[in-house]
């Protein structure tokens, strides 16, 4: 009998490898039943011990192969056959659903693995401070000791093989630390109720930090974001439409406000994203000056947003208005010693995207009844 196909990708959680130890990093398995001859509607359960996913011994034992960029453009392969594993001991089970009956998308059928480079291990030894490097898959064979369909506990006598010869690559540079941002604490709380039924909400923010920062508002955020197998950051946080604390308006945008059900916590109404951002105006993704906010240490903004047409957008009942997490470019300083002097965008040696979001995010939740489109009392 032939020997079972699947599918594995590789990628790196994040472009850098934060040798600190402050940002956790993982190397990410991206696992899909995706071959013709698999006909098993059984999950597959597999053991990640001594396999491929099990990244330092793959490392020794030439599945996998870590190669460092050099400063002439080449590659250097490292011989890593004298690395130790962590997994000598134990592993981690994997499991797969069946393709059998699958309706969506295969490449929405990925089952994620992380395995995590920690400080201090024998494999994060080797990475040098400054040196980019490249893992990718060195063998169609997965290395796969033990696996099985269903609650079966006798392992399949097939091998796992990779489907396909190219299979995606992790790479990242090793840096020393980062700078993280100060925490925001950040408030939403009911601001009026007007008599023809407008409805607005009060945002607060303040930096905790001893120092100021200056954060973009909006437009094309840029900082580190997780990747998964077939995206290279999570769209969640990152959005380019105007955050909360936008101060280029009278009133913010509320694109990253949610109307939620109080009894299941539902999100059952908030502003579509659009499909596509808008260009980098002359291809400098530096911000302007007009997309930037100052916040000095202990000092609170408060911006005002209107609800209004979210609420038009719901039966009548009572809900909740909760914040979705939203990331923010940033750096230190304020205004004044971040925009150029004769120009109006971010300094050069201010801008660095290698950085953690500056998040904003509240557990706030406003309580709004709403009647034929509108708020007619509300609380928080």
């Amino acid at each position: 009998m032939a020997d079972l196909k699947m599918h594995t990708t590789i990628h790196s959680r994040y472009q850098v490898f934060d040798a600190s130890g402050g940002l956790p990093f993982s190397i990410v398995f991206g696992l899909c039943r995706h071959s013709s001859a698999d006909t098993d509607p059984r999950p597959l359960k597999l053991s990640t011990k001594h396999s491929v996913y099990d990244v330092p011994h793959a490392l020794a034992n030439g599945l996998l192969e870590l190669c460092e960029e050099v400063k002439n453009g080449d590659v250097l392969r490292l011989n890593l056959s004298d690395l130790t594993s962590r997994n000598d001991e134990g592993g981690e089970f994997v499991t797969l659903p069946s393709p059998v009956g699958r309706t969506d998308n295969w490449r929405n059928a990925f089952t994620t693995f992380l395995y995590e480079i920690e400080p201090g291990t024998d494999l994060a030894s080797r990475l040098q401070v400054g040196k980019t490097y490249t893992f990718r898959l060195n063998s169609q064979d997965l290395g796969v000791k033990w696996w099985a369909y269903g609650d079966s506990q006798d392992p399949e006598p097939l091998k796992l093989l990779n489907q396909k010869s190219s299979a995606g690559k992790a790479t990242f540079k090793v840096v020393p630390s980062l700078s993280w941002p100060p925490r925001l604490e950040t408030h939403l709380r009911m601001q009026s109720v007007s008599s023809d039924g407008e409805t607005c909400v009060a945002v607060s923010a303040t930096n905790t930090g001893s120092q100021p920062i200056t954060a973009q508002t909006r437009g094309l955020q840029r900082f580190l974001l997780p990747s998964t197998p077939f995206q290279d950051g999570d769209d969640e946080i990152s959005d380019y439409r105007a955050s909360l604390i936008d101060t280029a308006s009278e009133h913010s945008s509320p694109s990253a406000l949610q109307i939620i059900d109080l009894d299941s916590g539902r999100v059952v109404y908030q502003m579509p994203k659009p499909t596509s951002a808008p260009l980098t105006q002359g291809h400098d993704p530096r911000p302007k000056r007009q997309n930037l906010v100052t916040l000095k240490p202990r000092e609170t903004v408060v911006r005002e947003v209107n609800v209004s047409s979210m609420l038009t957008r719901v039966p009548d009942g009572r809900y909740g208005v909760r914040m979705a997490p939203r990331g923010l470019w940033w750096c230190e300083g304020a205004m004044e010693d971040v925009v150029e002097q004769d120009g109006d965008r971010v300094r050069r040696e201010k801008w660095n995207t290698t950085i953690p979001p500056l998040v904003l995010e509240s557990e706030d939740i406003v309580e709004i009844e709403v009647r034929s489109g509108r708020s007619v009392e509300a609380s928080s």
